[in-house]
This record gives structure tokens, sequence and C-alpha cells, in this order.
């Protein structure tokens, strides 16, 4: 967790969280809790600090872009935009040169299935949002897993 190691530093953490007691704000000197899509919040918490950073890529851009708007964010809100949505992530890293594992996007059960026969067994289905840790997986093994993803 960043702000338990910028704690071990000697920083002193503000933490935007959309949860009471979440664990940041057990370690950080201060803490807005608040919906993400609470603009006022976002604004209040922006004032009360010097730089911005994030922890996962699922803050809704729309409220970095607020917090960006009146403090440095580090790494930028380009850097989430790309790191939100797995396809563009791909072909951001794709268009700098650093190799990627086979791929296809699929929007349909047939479209997954000719995906699998290109790219082979086994896989993993992703989905292209909000997933993380695992979270909006499924391995695919045998042929008829198609049909149940």
């Amino acid at each position: 967790m960043t702000a338990l190691a910028a704690a071990r530093l000697g920083y002193r953490c503000h933490v935007f969280t959309p949860e009471t007691d979440g664990p940041a704000e057990q370690v950080c000197a201060a803490a807005t809790v608040a919906p993400y899509t609470d603009k006022a919040a976002l604004a209040r918490f922006a004032r009360a600090i010097d730089v911005c950073t994030f922890e996962f890529e699922n803050v809704p851009f729309e409220s970095l872009a607020v917090i960006a708007a009146r403090v440095p964010v580090r790494p930028g809100v380009r850097a989430l935009r790309v790191s939100q949505d797995r396809l563009r992530e791909k072909a951001f890293f794709r268009s700098i040169g650093v190799g990627v594992a086979p791929y296809r996007a699929v929007r349909s059960a047939a479209a997954l299935a000719r995906a699998l026969d290109a790219v082979g067994r086994p896989a993993i289905l992703k989905t292209t949002r909000l997933g993380y840790d695992g979270k909006g997986q499924l391995r695919i093994g045998k042929r008829n897993d198609a049909r149940e993803a």
C-alpha cells in the first residue's frame, strides 16, 4: 500500500476514499471520505494537498481530472486513462515497442470462438475494464469452455 510506505518515510498523507475506515485511512494523517463522483469533496481534497497519486486504476478518470486541474497528479491522468482499458493498454504498449501476449478483442460468443482458434488454448478471457488481481478473468482450457464463457 502506497500510503503505508509513505508514512514509513515520514510523509503525511491525505487519502480520498469512498469507504469509511478503509485501510489507507488508518495510516494517513487526513482522509476525505466521499463518493468518487462528489465534485465538491474532490475540490476540497485538492485544496488540502500539494500533489496527488493513485494506487489503482479503478478511480474514475473524471474524478482524477478534477484533482489534476488543481494540483500535479503523478503518474498523470493519461496513464490512468490508458490503464483503465486493457485493449487501450495493450495498444499503448505495442506502440512503444513493449511485447504483449497474443490477444483478440471479443464482443460475442462467435468472436470468442474465433479468437480462441487464433490464439490457442489455454487462454484467459478478461473484461476490458474494472478487473484487478484476477477479478474479471476466466481461464479457458477445454474446447467447450468457450460456449460456457
